[in-house]
């Protein structure tokens, strides 16, 4: 328990202060949930999924890889850790996620760039503070 005390505290001290000049150029929409629908797969969760046939949203130079299914869930390759399973929601014009794992909680938000989403990142944080990624688009066409 004082271990994750610590790496807390560590990640709070490590955030405050920060930010970034890139994010403060990007203009954030709230858009409605039918604009999101294009990065949905529509099927419910495989046990197996195939980040390469399926819908897929990824940033190779963090990297991380996210496949979101019509049934709430959502699986996340992340190269530099693991693979695994959250749930994800529609709030405020913003998609919503969340998996919970052994070290930390992931939560990520997924925004729109254009008021019809054409364009969207990822807002969340690490162990070095708030991070907006540009998203790219696999099997996925507007």
């Amino acid at each position: 328990m004082k271990k994750l005390y610590y790496f807390t505290l560590i990640l709070i001290l490590f955030s405050c202060g920060r930010s970034s000049d890139k994010n403060s150029q990007l203009d954030f929409q709230k858009v409605e949930k039918t604009n999101f629908q294009q990065y949905i797969n529509n099927k419910e969760t495989p046990n197996e999924p195939n980040i390469y046939s399926d819908k897929t949203i990824f940033n190779d130079d963090y990297p991380i890889e996210l496949t979101l299914y019509e049934d709430g869930k959502w699986f996340y390759h992340l190269a530099n850790l693991d693979d695994g399973f959250g749930t994800w929601k529609y709030e405020n014009g913003q998609i919503k996620l969340h998996a919970e794992r052994k070290l930390f909680d992931m939560n990520i938000l997924i925004e729109a760039l254009d008021s019809e989403a054409k364009n969207i990142s990822i807002r969340f944080s690490d162990r070095f503070g708030e991070k907006v990624l540009k998203m790219n688009k696999r099997n996925i066409s507007n």
